[in-house]
């Protein structure tokens, strides 16, 4: 009997420790982490929540061609066949986007306001090979 008193007030701060190192880690972040390269053209075909990266200028104007869509930074975009491929970007966030002309989040980049919608610069089209959601 003296054992089972000793474990007892053990068993119960263990589930607390337990229990209470779950709640931030709940708390921080409960948005799944997705990227997606889907065919697709328009303003619309971005959902609210996410970046996507369009292959051609105009959001894909005038074709169903590939665009990758995430919420998420991406440091490579090749590692989803989308690396120097970027002619527009739709930022449906509340943060501002960067992409990079380089991997890793370095070189020149060009940034997308929340909620807006942009062509890449002549000089960085098709040069995107990084992303990152700032602050």
């Amino acid at each position: 009997m003296h054992d089972v008193k000793r474990r007892v007030p053990l068993l119960v701060g263990a589930a607390l420790l337990v229990g209470g190192a779950s709640i931030p880690a709940q708390a921080v972040d409960t948005a799944p982490h997705t990227v997606r390269v889907v065919k697709g053209q328009g303003k619309e075909a971005c959902s609210w929540g996410v970046v996507c990266l369009y292959e051609n200028a105009d959001r894909n104007k005038g074709a169903n061609a590939p665009m990758l869509l995430t919420n998420q930074n991406i440091p490579r975009l090749g590692k989803y066949a989308f690396d120097n491929k970027a002619g527009s970007v739709c930022n449906h966030t509340t943060r501002p986007v960067r992409v990079y002309e380089r991997a890793g989040y370095k070189g020149p980049s060009e940034t997308v306001k929340p909620a807006g919608c942009k062509n890449v610069r002549a000089s960085f089209d098709n040069k995107a090979s990084s992303l990152r959601l700032t602050s």
